[in-house]
C-alpha cells in the first residue's frame, strides 16, 4: 500500500481514505456554495473543526494569502496576545464577507493589472 506524506510524517491511506478526502465538499461559509473541503482541520479544537465543517479549501487559501499580507503590512507579532485576536476576529469577518482590515497602499496582484 503507498504511503503518502502528512504532516507528522507519512501515512498510509487506502485508496477509498484518499477517494474521500480528495471529493470531499462542504457548504463554504465564504463563497455560499458546494466547494472541495479542506483535508484536516487547519487548527486544534472546536474552531478548528467549525472551519473544517465550513471553509473549503479556496476559500482557507484566500484568507491566507490575507492574513500573510496583514502580518507583514502591520508588522503584527504573533507571539502577541492581542495579534492572535486581531487575527482570529480578521478571519471570522473574512470568512463571513464582512469588511476586513486592509493594509493601506497595498495592491494585491489583480488589483495592480
Amino acid at each position: 500500500m503507498p504511503l503518502y506524506r502528512s504532516r507528522g510524517g507519512y501515512t498510509d491511506y487506502s485508496r477509498s481514505k484518499l477517494e474521500f478526502i480528495m471529493s470531499r465538499k462542504v457548504m463554504c461559509r465564504k463563497y455560499g456554495r458546494a466547494l472541495e473541503g479542506l483535508d484536516t482541520p487547519p487548527m486544534p479544537g472546536a474552531k478548528g473543526e467549525e472551519l473544517f465543517n465550513t471553509i473549503s479549501k479556496r476559500a482557507w487559501q484566500a484568507w491566507i494569502a490575507h492574513q500573510t499580507t496583514l502580518i507583514n503590512e502591520k508588522h503584527l507579532n504573533l507571539r502577541d496576545g492581542s495579534a492572535r485576536t486581531y487575527l482570529s476576529e480578521q478571519m471570522d469577518r473574512f470568512f463571513d464577507n464582512r469588511s476586513v482590515d486592509v493594509a493601506e497602499g497595498f495592491k494585491d496582484q489583480e488589483q495592480a493589472n
